[in-house]
């Protein structure tokens, strides 16, 4: 899926086949992990119980990120930030969301593996939970695109939206008609420019990942891939949203823990379909470098390393984060991408559909809950996938390491 530029609303009537695709493809879904009981209905293991974290996986606590370079307590704004295990649902709970019947909508903002996976995690949920999921829609990272999905779903009467990533000063105009007929908001990633979140509030709930965290992860994994020192070059993502910003700045201040790897070029990226032209700048001007660390995986990595072996540099490599296809493969037959990190986004599904769900119950729940961020390297590819990304989404056969 290419990350695409403002451009003007589709056709409606293209807008409305492509919605009812959508609604066709989730009825059809095959529903991978889904418990059920002697009797055929739907169990709710996975509501109660969570999806199994990996053994090697430290869950940070909320002071132990504190601790961390480049945290950034501006981006929790006035809310203490929780780890969505603190998040409880009990039997009778979901007993009740489940007479109910309501429906939700997931307005997703992209169609690569990383965002497959958060629909996963939420379809299965939201079917334990007897909510029905009407639609999915993919806005790709275009708030012009985001408000005409907005109103191709509202006449499907969702009593719950889920979606997130964009500027938060252009989410207010764009969700204003969700928030007018009362439907419960849940987001990811960020809130909403001047939208409280909590009871009472127009937001249920924003959940994501520290991202400063992340980034720290990354630098964790180029320090333990050169121990000796190397040179970085940073190519960052030119996108106004605090996400993308606490991931460099959580990077880049981990990186002062380690003299010996230096930062040599810092470079703008505006597009990510085209990283290719920055990183080949960057290589031109830069000859030192001996590894670049990418924005996330696909597209922008994808193009750094195209631009890596059209200048010849087998040397160079990339350190990146949100692992997809093109990172698995590399690290499992050593190539360009030695390092990358992962997001818990299957978990962050299930928690968002079941924060949605209590909170239009009227149960408290958090306003800011985090999932876990790891770093992936040749020692747990296959375990820190399957996390990742569910049962939905298998690491293709060749790409795969047994024992990690």
């Amino acid at each position: 899926m290419r990350v695409m530029g403002s451009k003007g609303a589709r056709d409606r009537i293209w807008r409305w086949w492509a919605l009812a695709l959508a609604v066709g493809l989730l009825t059809a879904a095959c529903s991978t992990g889904q418990s059920a009981s002697s009797n055929g209905s739907v169990g709710a293991d996975f509501v109660l119980k969570g999806w199994q974290t990996p053994k090697w996986l430290h869950v940070p606590t909320v002071q132990e990120l504190k601790n961390y370079p480049g945290d950034l307590p501006d981006y929790y704004g006035p809310y203490t930030p929780t780890n969505y295990s603190d998040l409880k649902i009990t039997p009778a709970e979901v007993a009740a969301i489940r007479a109910k019947h309501w429906k939700a909508v997931f307005l997703n903002w992209s169609g690569v593996p990383y965002n497959q996976s958060f629909t996963f995690g939420m379809r299965r949920a939201f079917q334990e939970l007897g909510i029905d999921l009407v639609a999915t829609t993919d806005f790709e990272f275009d708030a012009v695109q985001a408000n005409a999905q907005v109103q191709d779903v509202l006449p499907l009467y969702p009593d719950i939206m889920i979606t997130g990533v964009l500027d938060p000063t252009q989410w207010p105009g764009i969700l204003k008609p969700v928030r007018d007929r009362g439907i419960t908001i849940t987001m990811w990633s960020q809130g909403v420019q001047g939208w409280g979140v909590g009871p009472g509030q127009p937001l249920c709930n924003i959940t994501s990942y520290d991202p400063a965290y992340v980034g720290v992860t990354v630098a964790d994994e180029i320090h333990k891939y050169y121990p000796n020192g190397a040179n970085i070059g940073v190519i960052r993502w030119t996108f106004n949203h605090p996400v993308v910003k606490g991931r460099d700045a959580g990077f880049l201040n981990e990186l002062k823990k380690y003299p010996n790897l230096k930062v040599v070029a810092d470079l703008p990226m505006p597009d990510p379909n085209h990283a290719d032209v920055v990183a080949a700048a960057m290589l031109t001007r830069y000859p030192q470098i001996n590894v670049i660390y990418g924005p996330w995986d696909s597209p922008p990595s994808e193009g750094i390393e195209a631009a890596i072996r059209a200048s010849g540099r087998k040397d160079v490599r990339i350190a990146t984060m949100d692992l997809g296809y093109t990172g698995a493969h590399d690290i499992a037959h050593d190539g360009t991408i030695f390092a990358d990190s992962g997001e818990s986004v299957y978990e962050a599904g299930r928690t968002m559909a079941i924060a949605s769900a209590l909170c239009r119950l009227g149960k408290p729940v958090p306003p800011f809950m985090i999932v876990p961020t790891f770093g992936v390297d040749k020692s747990n590819l296959d375990s820190a996938w399957l996390y990742m990304h569910g049962p939905n989404i298998p690491l293709p056969k060749q790409d795969r390491l047994s024992g990690t």
